[in-house]
């Protein structure tokens, strides 16, 4: 199967338009859309340096921070982006879009596994009613069991 084929199944009309707003959308940003839209060329390479920001050297991640800080007006979205790059120095997993392929991979098995093993014993759910059981209850309520 050629990759333009797998890739083409996985993006959608606005990525194609405007990969920048879906982008900013993922990122949880679409309430800042229209201030967003307003500047593309500013705001871009600051999105793209937060999507990949743990995967940088020191010296690149220091230039995404003064880009925020000295680059863009001051405001709410200011303050939002920081905590963006807040949150990933804190939980890696929080933002699957700032995860490596190796990364997603590793989140992936461990979440298969876990789903897994807790299927196989889940407190929280409900025995299946089956005849026999359902018989069993009608035979010795819980009230003759006393």
């Amino acid at each position: 199967m050629a990759t333009p084929a797998v890739s083409g199944r996985y993006v959608t009309a606005d990525f194609r338009q405007s990969p920048f707003m879906a982008l900013a959308d993922l990122m949880g940003l679409s309430n800042y859309q229209a201030q967003l839209a307003k500047a593309p060329d500013l705001y871009a390479p600051i999105l793209n340096g937060i999507a990949v920001y743990r995967h940088l050297p020191s010296q690149e991640r220091s230039a995404i921070n003064a880009q925020i800080i000295y680059d863009i007006p001051r405001n709410s979205l200011t303050t939002r982006l920081m905590d963006l790059i807040s949150d990933l120095s804190v939980q890696r997993y929080w933002y699957m879009w700032s995860l490596s392929d190796a990364e997603l991979r590793e989140f992936f098995e461990f979440s298969s596994t876990k789903r897994d093993i807790t299927g196989q014993f889940n407190p929280l759910s409900f025995p299946e009613v089956t005849v026999t059981s359902v018989a069993s209850w009608v035979g010795n309520p819980p009230e003759k069991q006393r």
